[in-house]
Formats: structure tokens, C-alpha cells, sequence
């Protein structure tokens, strides 16, 4: 796609303007491609209108499934937020939290479209992360190592303990001991993007399956109504 191509796709997508802000930052601070940072777009772009469908469209009677999809639609969208926001900032172990729930969400994702009735199991009973683990694995093998990778930050283990170290000679075992956040560069960022542009892809077009299951949206019971007069 030409220069002039990839403007028009962007401009035409319409984002929140804190979407717009993190993605044009990353363009113009962090140097990331913008063919990537495109597809993200779309990706954030798709989830807002695959939200704003499922609850403009709410039968009079909403229905657990329902509520689920639409939850897991505005949750993948704040990690997503946020795992751009933490890069921004240089919080590397918040971008890890991000990454893990996202990886974990897909994994709920797809156990649900293998299981289409047991939706509403998620919002009174959850899942164990053993099993959002296997099922993300079996849906995008690669996964599942990355969930256990992600994990060791995320918990205060030997992973979280050395975040903050950066390694100056090996030979010699010289460390620095860093205090704080920590701006990514060049590489890092685009790495960081892509893990998250990826999950985007996968995640939003598990969701909108979903969204378009009937069985899954009308699964469960009734938990609440429209008001009067929508």
C-alpha cells in the first residue's frame, strides 16, 4: 500500500481519540510501522462496533450469553488500551499483565465456541487458567508458552525480581539496578506492538464470532431488561 493509501486507511477508521493519541505516538515517538499500527486500528475500530451491535441490538430481555460476549468485547478493548498505554509509559510488567489477559481471554473465547451453551458460566463461575491456557494453546499453538512466560512476570517470582536489572557484561557480571519505567526503543517497541497486534487479530475475530452466534447470545437466563422506550 502506498503512503498516500495507508493515510486514507487511517484516517477513515473511526477511533476513540485516546486510540488515536497512543497509536499516532507509537508512529511518531516510538517508530513503529504504520502498516502495523493500521491493522491495529482496525482491530480497536472492529471491537467498538461489534459493542455497539451487540447492545443496540438487545432483545427487550437481556440473556447471560449476551452479557458475556458483550463484557469480553469491553475488556479486550481496555487491555488492548492499556497495553499501549503501559508501553508508552515503559511499564514493561503492566504490558505483560496486559498481554497474559488478552492471551487468556482468546483462551475463554474459544472454549466458548466449542462449548456454545456454557457462556454464561463465565460470569458465575469463571474458568482456571489451566484450561484457558490449553485452549488458546490448541487454537494458536505457541500460546500456552507464552501465557507460562508472561506469568513469571506477573507474579512476584524471579522474572518480576529482575525487571528492573539490565546486564552490561556477562563475563564479568556487571549490572545496572534500574529505578522506575523505562521507554522502550526501537525494537522493543515494534516487538511490543506486534505481540499485541497479533492478539488484537486473533481475539476480535474470535469475538465477532461470537457475536454473530445465536446460541451463545441467547444462552442462559434472563438477567435484566431495556428500559422503557428503547
Amino acid at each position: 500500500m502506498s503512503a498516500l493509501g495507508q493515510e486514507r486507511s487511517w484516517t477513515a477508521l473511526s477511533l476513540i481519540p485516546y486510540e488515536r493519541d497512543l497509536l499516532e505516538f507509537m508512529d511518531r515517538e516510538l517508530g513503529v510501522e504504520r502498516s502495523l499500527l493500521i491493522g491495529f486500528a482496525t482491530t480497536l475500530d472492529c471491537l467498538r462496533r461489534l459493542f455497539q451491535d451487540a447492545t443496540i441490538d438487545t432483545p427487550h430481555h437481556l440473556k447471560t450469553g449476551r452479557l458475556v460476549v458483550v463484557g469480553f468485547i469491553n475488556y479486550a478493548h481496555h487491555l488492548l488500551v492499556g497495553g499501549l498505554q503501559a508501553l508508552r509509559d515503559g511499564n514493561g510488567p503492566v504490558w505483560s499483565l496486559c498481554a497474559r489477559a488478552l492471551m487468556e481471554t482468546f483462551g475463554a473465547s474459544v472454549l466458548i465456541t466449542e462449548h456454545p451453551q456454557t457462556a454464561p458460566n463465565y460470569l458465575e463461575l469463571g474458568s482456571k487458567a489451566g484450561k484457558l491456557r490449553a485452549a488458546a494453546e490448541r487454537a494458536q499453538p505457541g500460546l500456552g508458552n507464552d501465557i507460562s512466560r508472561l506469568s513469571d512476570i506477573a507474579h512476584p517470582g524471579s522474572r518480576a525480581i529482575l525487571s528492573g536489572f539490565r546486564v552490561v557484561d556477562v563475563e564479568e557480571r556487571i549490572f545496572n539496578m534500574l529505578y522506575g519505567l523505562r521507554r522502550p526503543g526501537p525494537n522493543e517497541a515494534k516487538e511490543a506492538v506486534t505481540v499485541l497486534a497479533n492478539l488484537a487479530t486473533l481475539i476480535g475475530d474470535k469475538l465477532e464470532a461470537l457475536s454473530r452466534n445465536l446460541i451463545v447470545m441467547q444462552s442462559g437466563k434472563v438477567i435484566g431488561q431495556k428500559p422503557a422506550g428503547q
